[in-house]
């Protein structure tokens, strides 16, 4: 039983609403996973039947995140109520005294490992078909989480501050040796060229989030899709998370044990399911921006004793050479479904 998390427990057991009533017992808390900005326990109680997370924000800065984060997903509930099979984690409670939330566990792969599965050399036909359907299920997901209310709270979309962050983190990429400067200026001259095709554009925002990543997203042994973490959310151009889940798709493909055949048919099939089809120069842009942003952040890998694992380091090379790889295969395409 975690011990800061039973000193925890009388504020969370007698907040607003009293969600935990009757029989709070604690049958079990561990921590689940700590990180410098959250840290997250999972625990049960003796009078309900499933497993609860609580999320806290450790750091004063990030306080207001927490409450942000419980609102966004009660709306997007509703939001996803008349789509079966489709959502985000219930949120049941907001702990304002410690600046965190509960929400219910729900019991699923997450969608990285899922489709890690379905795209390993050897893997059956039957495994690719159910990824191809999940990744059509996590298109029609996306499409009704764009069609809520932006958020009035969040950074506003700003296609300059994206270029030049884009720029910026290329830069990064260059000096850690993640792409050669032979990518790189071919990179910028792409983010250029992209960025002055959108310049003046009549555009459409719509709900965007920065953690739309695979592993966010949970997939129930009946084929229910639910997404957690939504401490980023704000406001982008329609393509703008297509390309994050699609980058997130192309990741795949660091693996040699994986068909980089297969990963780019699911990508092609999670942009098929798009309705409309994604604009191809804002989609090409925002794959340049997020390709850079993640290559910027494996750039630090060696440094950073949070992502400083022996998973990561003994992958160094490869991971590398991926990111040159496919920013050198984006700067060949346009919005394309995957060749890289």
């Amino acid at each position: 039983m975690d011990s800061n998390f039973q000193c925890f427990w009388p504020a969370i057991c007698g907040g607003p609403g009293a969600y935990f009533a009757g029989d709070t017992r604690l049958l079990a808390a561990e921590l689940w996973h700590d990180r410098p900005k959250t840290s997250v326990y999972r625990f049960r109680v003796a009078n309900k039947r499933v497993a609860y997370y609580f999320k806290i924000y450790k750091r004063e800065a990030e306080y207001a995140i927490a409450k942000v984060e419980h609102d966004t997903l009660t709306a997007l509930g509703k939001l996803f109520d008349d789509a079966p099979g489709l959502g985000v984690v219930h949120p049941v409670a907001y702990v304002r005294e410690l600046h965190g939330f509960v929400s219910e566990e729900f019991v699923g792969t997450d969608l990285s490992s899922f489709f890690r599965a379905a795209v390993r050399r050897g893997a059956s036909a039957g495994k690719m078909r159910d990824g191809v359907r999940v990744a059509h299920r996590l298109a029609v997901w996306l499409q009704i989480f764009q069609r809520g209310e932006p958020p009035s709270a969040g950074e506003p979309y700003d296609l300059s501050r994206m270029h030049s962050t884009a720029r910026r983190d290329l830069q990064t990429a260059l000096a850690s040796k993640m792409v050669t400067a032979r990518t790189a200026e071919r990179v910028r001259e792409a983010l250029d060229d992209s960025r002055a095709k959108l310049e003046g554009r009549a555009t459409t925002l719509v709900p965007a989030n920065v953690d739309a990543k695979l592993w966010n997203f949970l997939l129930g042994p009946s084929g229910e899709i639910r997404a957690l973490d939504f401490v980023g959310i704000g406001t982008g151009l329609p393509t703008l998370d297509v390309a994050r889940l699609w980058v997130g798709l192309n990741w795949l493909k660091v693996f040699p044990h994986h068909s980089r055949r297969r990963v780019s048919r699911l990508q092609q099939e999670f942009l098929r399911a798009l309705s409309p089809i994604p604009d191809p120069t804002e989609l090409h842009f925002h794959q340049l921006c997020v390709m850079t942003e993640i290559a910027a952040f494996y750039a630090g890998i060696r440094s950073d004793r949070y992502r400083r694992k022996f998973r990561n380091i003994a992958l160094f090379p490869l991971i590398q050479r991926y990111f040159d790889r496919s920013l050198r295969a984006l700067t060949e395409s346009h919005g394309g479904g995957g060749q890289s």
